[in-house]
């Protein structure tokens, strides 16, 4: 089974070892080894459970979501001077581009500066760690989630 098979046949929440086993026709014990080896299956990275089990996230960007006491704040970020490296940051975060180091451009490195910029004017820009080609260690990546973009566009429709 191939990983496009495999993301395909995924629903929406995390899959325990048995079921990814079963998914790819090998063993239970052969997932287990190879995490325990190299710390992921297949470039999975699972989520080890209070009780040791281990559950496979449906993609890798895989976020808990957390319940709120209150509800949510209205949806009102003040946008970045217009020249500077956090408004084009913010235009590609936009496009629903997912952004990393290494993609920003490499004379530009400071994108996290950037994104906290962006967080304090009240941007809920999400992000996640992924493996990238040729680093050792994981990067950031950081996006903006498809309601965040369609109210940020219907703002610039609303003021025009």
């Amino acid at each position: 089974m191939t990983m496009q098979q495999l993301a395909a046949a995924q629903s929406n929440r995390p899959i325990t070892t048995e079921e990814l086993a079963a998914l790819l026709s090998i063993r239970s014990q052969s997932i287990r080894k190879r995490y325990r080896q190299t710390g992921a299956c297949f470039s999975l990275r699972p989520v080890k459970l209070p009780n040791g089990r281990l559950m496979w996230p449906d993609n890798q960007n895989h976020a808990p979501e957390q319940f709120s006491l209150f509800p949510p704040e209205p949806f009102s970020p003040t946008w970045p001077n217009a020249g500077t490296l956090a408004a084009e940051a913010l235009a590609r975060l936009l496009t629903g581009e997912r952004l990393t180091q290494p993609t920003f451009g490499t004379s530009r490195w400071r994108l996290a500066a950037y994104i906290m910029t962006l967080k304090y004017f009240g941007w809920p820009v999400k992000s996640a760690r992924v493996h990238y080609p040729s680093r050792t260690r994981p990067i950031a990546q950081y996006w903006l989630e498809s309601e965040i973009i369609h109210a940020a566009i219907a703002i610039i429709e609303g003021a025009t």
